[in-house]
């Protein structure tokens, strides 16, 4: 409201500049610019001014508000990542053994292969076989009838390592 004002007042005066060029100073038009400009002045000067003392408080609890609702968001998040993580994927729900497929190894093919060798007791070898022939496009299978909840660690683990698995 009083940057209004202030507009009112700055295109009040400009006006009459204006029209005491063109008309003269004493006439009536020019006169009655002056007299609005002067009155958004004067209200500009009398209009009430943002206190920080009341402004403040109020920035941080909004602020306080944003970071409440964030926080819960990010529960929420983490709820439904926990619980899709613990349950296994629609294709082998209701089987007792998979068949685990690395599909790609990212690129920290690194990673793949300790988390490989960790899960499944692999030799350096046998899970470097794995990774480079995921990377040049094969899927190899990486693991045979592997129980259900070893599979999803197993997928868990490679793709916490940046890594792809499929689950037959």
């Amino acid at each position: 409201m009083r940057l209004l004002l202030l507009f009112v007042a700055l295109l009040a005066f400009s006006a009459a500049v204006y029209l005491g060029y063109d008309r003269g100073a004493a006439d009536v038009t020019t006169l009655v610019t002056i007299a609005a400009g002067v009155v958004a002045l004067v209200a500009f000067q009398l209009s009430p001014r943002p206190s920080w003392q009341t402004t403040a408080p109020r920035i941080v609890n909004l602020a306080g508000e944003r970071r409440r609702e964030l926080s819960t968001l990010e529960g929420n998040l983490a709820a439904l990542a926990d619980a899709k993580e613990s349950r296994p994927p629609r294709a082998v729900s209701g089987r007792s053994s998979v068949r685990v497929r690395l599909t790609s190894t990212g690129p920290a093919q690194i990673a793949v292969i300790k988390a490989l060798r960790s899960e499944l007791k692999l030799g350096l070898k046998q899970a470097k076989q794995f990774t480079d022939s995921a990377e040049h496009g094969q899927r190899p299978v990486v693991a045979e009838d592997l129980a259900i909840d070893r599979a999803m660690r197993l997928a868990r683990s490679v793709e916490a390592a940046g890594g792809r698995v499929e689950l037959e």
